[in-house]
């Protein structure tokens, strides 16, 4: 299973559960979905019958889709 390792998110979500205000709650979600964002994260979705992607604009890949479906070994990255 997919897994994500980060002191920092560990240590934003103790602040999330620990919070005593509605304040500080979102003081500590806020700074949680900093970190989430400046990330890059795969997702496994089962056996979903479709496949779904969520992509920065940085990053582009084919036109078209191999045969086997999309492959990430595939993109690029543009800086922007």
């Amino acid at each position: 299973y997919m897994g994500m390792k980060s002191a920092a998110a560990d240590t934003l979500i103790a602040a999330m559960i620990a919070a005593n205000s509605r304040a500080d709650l979102v003081a500590a979600t806020r700074a949680l979905d900093r970190v989430l964002i400046s990330g890059a994260y795969g997702v496994p979705l089962f056996h979903a019958p479709g496949q779904w992607l969520a992509r920065w604009t940085s990053i582009h890949l084919p036109s078209r889709a191999s045969l086997y479906g999309t492959l990430p070994e595939t993109w690029w990255h543009t800086p922007q």
